[in-house]
């Protein structure tokens, strides 16, 4: 705790670099995620897996970064954002919470490929990122990173969180541990015509039932005109 506390300086440092008038781009993730990892990593896995240790971070140490990140100007409070301040114990609440989620995020390339080149994908899409976390593809580092790399491009949202559903079928017969990256990579690619059109009824799903109510609305106002 004491050294993680003595290095937090050069995190400290880099997002005030990026925040010159006191608040962060969302870009600021990608380039923060590295730092932050570098500075932690060789903490004991049984401290980063503690939510309180989050929590201190947050709370104690770099509240400032918490605020300028996830509060707006007028300091407004809400469920969410002090979300970002408090850690839950599910895979699940590292997507919410502002540092443990850049902490594990570059964990992920780390521990894959020794580096922090899937930082990038992982983090640009805010909905993408929280989409392989919440359903624990980032349990799995090899294929979360193949799975953001390939929808990435030309990204659409639902058509990531239907590939997730697509990789949780193929699953069941295929082990993804024997595979390999560029395997994943093209498995995944393969997949993709699946995921867009699965994400296209989806769509004309929501559109139909946006239009059902429209239609229905007026009827109500009738009715009770006609009961007044």
């Amino acid at each position: 705790m004491h050294g993680a506390q003595a290095d937090l300086a050069s995190f400290d440092a880099a997002w005030r670099r990026l925040a010159p008038r006191g608040d962060l781009p969302t870009s600021s993730d990608v380039k923060l995620a590295p730092v932050l990892h570098d500075v932690l990593k060789d903490q004991s896995r049984r401290l980063l897996l503690q939510p309180r240790f989050w929590e201190w971070l947050a709370l104690v140490e770099l509240p400032d970064y918490v605020v300028a990140r996830w509060v707006d100007d007028r300091l407004n409070l809400t469920g969410a954002n002090i979300g970002r301040f408090l850690a839950g114990t599910g895979v699940s609440s590292v997507a919410n919470h502002a540092l443990a989620r850049l902490y594990w995020t570059a964990e992920v390339s780390w521990v894959e490929r020794g580096d922090y080149s899937g930082v990038q994908n992982l983090l640009s899409k805010a909905d993408l990122h929280k989409t392989l976390f919440t359903n624990e593809l980032c349990l799995q580092p090899r294929l979360c990173l193949a799975h953001a790399d390939e929808m990435i491009k030309n990204y659409n949202e639902d058509e990531a969180r239907e590939m997730v559903k697509l990789l949780g079928f193929v699953q069941t017969s295929t082990s993804y541990v024997s595979l390999s990256e560029p395997d994943l990579q093209g498995l995944i690619k393969a997949l993709r015509p699946s995921a867009a059109t699965l994400a296209k009824v989806l769509r004309q799903g929501r559109k139909t039932k946006a239009q059902e109510r429209a239609k229905s609305q007026p009827a109500r106002v009738i009715s009770r005109k006609k009961r007044k």
